[in-house]
């Protein structure tokens, strides 16, 4: 019983956050804009020789804009997409641009130029991003209680420090938040680095952001996520870890908060249909839902009302099913618990939580093969 998701690996895109106010220059020289676009202009600029950096820039770093011929006082400027608080100044043959605050983190900036008056905009350089630091996100991620880790790094007080923050995160270790720590867990964490134990802390924060789950630090959660740390806004949810053993007896258990609070007999997938090995976060949740698909024969199933169902990789769920017997392989790439232990195991678990299926693996239907048809619900 399977589904197929697209889940972004790479963490990465940002919105910016917002802060009022930049300073004022005089002289001719000069152009001002609180949101980086160029005033109005009547002058025509010279054509463009290059811009700098490429690609990548720092946090508030220059932009530079170098024309063929000097520019005059009332040289059409570029102007910055998304738009971005700063100023503007000419010199000689070259157009700065300078922040007034950090760039919004993983956001590309298109910077373009209108030559003449009532021309078209024309995009000058491929869009140039500047990079957040994961490791910033893990501390939030840490002290919000989405990672079963602490952190000692200080916490910023203000909109201004959150942004300074999200590229320059402030100096401080990880600790373990409890003392068993499954060893599968454990190996997950990546101090700065992308992992699966990462991916599940995100996408349990965008659910209960209310954001789009998709495990990706993206232009809404970079924002939320500052937001929640300047307002403590605690995960409301018990930290639980699963892990599935597929050797028969095959058995499930649920680690929360340091403890193991349940175990029971579970059926993996049968030969042709295989349940996926690795660590995989629950993206999707249903109380009861209508499953379908192909089987290992080649026929099809419909199973309307399936309950207590937690997608995990591709297709595969944690799940609800009536059977004689539990602890042997009899579904098609899914777990399957006796009805009542999979209503607590659902209760038990959230968004985000961590799936760890270990044991004999029959080829084909692990992470990277095809999912059958999306079921439908």
């Amino acid at each position: 019983m399977r589904r197929p998701i697209a889940i972004l690996v790479a963490i990465g895109v940002a919105t910016a956050i917002a802060v009022t106010g930049c300073s004022t220059r005089s002289g001719p020289t000069t152009h001002r804009s609180s949101t980086g676009a160029a005033t109005p202009t009547v002058a025509r600029a010279p054509r463009v020789r290059s811009v700098r950096p490429r690609h990548r820039i720092a946090a508030t770093g220059a932009i530079t804009v170098t024309f063929q011929a000097p520019l005059q006082p009332t040289s059409a400027l570029p102007t910055l997409s998304p738009r971005v608080p700063g100023t503007w100044v000419r010199r000689g043959t070259s157009a700065v641009f300078t922040p007034s605050q950090a760039y919004p983190p993983d956001q590309p900036i298109h910077i373009s130029l209108v030559r003449r008056p009532g021309g078209a905009a024309r995009v000058l350089a491929a869009p140039m991003t500047p990079t957040g630091s994961l490791l910033r996100a893990q501390q939030i991620l840490a002290r919000l209680h989405y990672l079963p880790l602490t952190t000692t790094a200080a916490t910023p007080t203000t909109p201004a420090q959150e942004a300074d923050a999200v590229y320059t995160p402030a100096p401080g270790h990880f600790s373990w938040r409890y003392g068993n720590i499954p060893a599968t867990l454990k190996g997950e964490w990546i101090p700065g680095g992308s992992s699966e134990i990462l991916r599940g802390a995100v996408i349990a924060f965008q659910h209960h952001a209310g954001l789009p789950v998709d495990a990706s630090v993206g232009p809404m959660t970079w924002e939320a996520l500052t937001r929640a740390d300047l307002h403590d806004r605690v995960d409301p949810h018990r930290y639980s870890f699963v892990t599935a053993s597929l050797y028969v007896p095959q058995r499930l258990s649920v680690w929360v908060d340091g403890r193991t609070d349940l175990t029971s007999p579970v059926n993996g997938g049968v030969p042709g249909a295989p349940t996926p090995l690795g660590t995989f976060p629950v993206y999707e949740r249903f109380t009861s839902t209508t499953m379908s698909g192909t089987n290992p024969d080649s026929s099809t199933y419909k199973d309307p009302g399936v309950p207590w169902v937690n997608y995990f990789s591709g297709g595969s769920a944690v799940h609800g099913f009536p059977r004689a017997s539990y602890g042997t392989p009899q579904s098609v790439g899914c777990l399957e618990l006796p009805i009542p232990t999979a209503a607590k195991v659902y209760r038990l678990i959230s968004y985000g939580t961590l799936v760890d299926v270990s044991g004999p693996h029959e080829g084909g239907g692990g992470e990277g093969a095809p999912s059958p048809p999306r079921p439908q619900h």
